[in-house]
């Protein structure tokens, strides 16, 4: 279903320009393989793989830049996939495009449904963000980095939970790592608990309080820019227009940025470097980052 949107995503002309590359590999190429298999391979090292917990899906990726920006930001991207698909290693283009940019990139994987419900994909974020903190990183031969505050980013059902811990302070408690920021991409945040799709990952959350973000908002709530494509069909945008709202009346500095002609991935390929002059998202994000 999300290869499907993504495909449609895409230009013509870029689609056959790199399906060329893959006919040639002789590889089968998903609309994901197409934007990670057309990026610039400089400009950044990859630490993959990197171990936060005991769980097999319990491993993150670091992209951290050859040339740190001025104001260079620590950005956790949590991809989405409905709760129930999605490989860190699909958004490679995430991981280029910002650093790059000159800002450090972590992408970590996480359980999904059916293997776990609510809020295990949330604590699974959780960790990752508080190991980058406290673990020993000397046998992945990532340089020493300043991981105490961090951007959170995410888009979809990605965006729903990097907005749960962003309103509750409870999944980062004790971890020595705060939140400056949080990049919201295509979000569910008033989250219909009644809704087919997401019940039974939602079925053991005794407080829909606590799973709606719009509910959980405060004025502590850090920095946020939230991205919705106007031709949105999967998630509606007044999503992010309550959400926004609700920040405002908070006292929160928060942005709404309406992408006119966009759907619900369009809004997260365009940040891959080939599709940047598609629209204004990627330099709207890059702003809001040096921004904060």
């Amino acid at each position: 279903m999300y290869s499907d949107i993504f495909t449609k995503t895409l230009g013509r002309l870029f689609l056959r320009s790199v399906a060329l590359i893959c006919l040639l590999s002789l590889q089968a190429c998903s609309a994901l393989d197409v934007l990670n298999a057309a990026i610039p391979e400089d400009g950044y090292s990859l630490f993959k793989d990197i171990s936060y917990g005991p769980e097999a899906r319990h491993k993150l990726d670091v992209y951290v830049p050859s040339s740190p920006a001025a104001n260079s930001q620590i950005v956790v991207f949590v991809y989405g996939g409905a709760w129930r698909t999605g490989e860190k290693a699909d958004y490679e283009f995430i991981g280029q495009a910002l650093s790059s940019a000159g800002h450090t990139a972590v992408i970590p994987d996480y359980r999904r449904y059916p293997q776990v419900v609510y809020p295990s994909f949330v604590t699974d974020v959780a960790m990752a963000i508080a190991s980058l903190n406290n673990q020993s990183r000397s046998s992945s031969g990532m340089p020493d980095i300043d991981f105490s505050n961090v951007v959170l980013m995410g888009h979809s059902s990605g965006a729903h939970s990097a907005a749960l811990i962003a309103t509750d302070t409870n999944y980062l408690v004790d971890s020595g790592v705060s939140v400056r920021g949080l990049i919201a991409l295509a979000g569910p945040y008033d989250l219909p608990l009644e809704n087919a799709e997401v019940q039974p990952v939602f079925k053991s959350a005794d407080d829909p309080r606590r799973t709606n973000p719009t509910l959980l908002a405060s004025a502590e709530h850090p920095a946020t820019l939230l991205i919705h494509g106007a031709d949105d069909e999967r998630v509606d945008p007044t999503h992010s227009k309550k959400y926004h709202n609700v920040l405002q009346s908070l006292d929160v500095d928060s942005s709404l940025m309406i992408v006119e002609g966009s759907g619900h991935a369009a809004v997260v390929a365009a940040i891959a470097t080939p599709l940047q002059n598609t629209n204004s998202v990627m330099p709207s994000i890059l702003s809001f980052l040096e921004g904060i």
